[in-house]
């Protein structure tokens, strides 16, 4: 497929997920993609052959976005670097994602459970890969509870960028999980001084 044709592609997909987090699934026209891309609704629909599988294609950039942090983990040596880097390639996650898949969920439960489904498999790896470097590394504390280490990492991953406390003080993605990665590193609180 010439090198154009993809970027088409590429650029509705993107402009439909912008659009379905920004504004809804279902406020979100395959005009208004069009639109948003410069392009035609025929041209939208050569590329896709209903809305439904634009849809699904749309969000499935998210999990792309969690398979590229996998990948990139794999890369990193150390657990310092693991994580930093883990900062640096969340922020791809899109703002908007949680309360974007609660309307999906909504709307088309089939395609929902399938991202679901998949997210979880990638967050699970994402996990295990941070988890196991730590205990390779010497660098866990004594007595965690790994399912509750887990769980918190699911929590902190997928809704904190969201949260809107942290959002109204004008926090970046970026400033956030920076924030989270040193104090995965080095803990909240210092030892006391004698």
């Amino acid at each position: 497929m010439p090198e154009n044709v993809n970027n088409t592609r590429d650029r509705i997909l993107q402009a439909a997920l912008d659009l379905f987090l920004r504004q809804g699934i279902r406020k979100t026209s395959i005009d208004d993609v069009a639109d948003r891309v410069g392009v035609t609704r025929v041209t939208v629909y050569r590329h896709f052959s209903d809305r439904q599988q634009l849809i699904g294609e749309a969000f499935l950039l998210v999990n792309v976005a969690f398979d590229r942090v996998r990948s990139a983990l794999e890369e990193e040596q150390s657990l310092d670097g693991y994580l930093a880097r883990m900062a640096t390639e969340l922020t791809s996650v899109p703002l908007g994602f949680m309360s974007g898949m609660a309307e999906l969920e909504t709307l088309h439960a089939d395609i929902h459970a399938n991202l679901r489904k998949g997210r979880r498999k990638l967050l699970r790896a994402i996990f295990d890969q941070l988890y196991a470097r730590a205990e390779n590394e010497g660098r866990l504390r004594s007595g965690l509870d790994k399912d509750v280490v887990e769980a918190l990492f699911w929590e902190v991953v997928m809704t904190l960028p969201e949260s809107s406390v942290l959002s109204s003080r004008g926090l970046t993605p970026a400033e956030i999980y920076a924030t989270l990665s040193g104090l995965l590193l080095h803990g909240l609180l210092k030892e006391p001084e004698l």
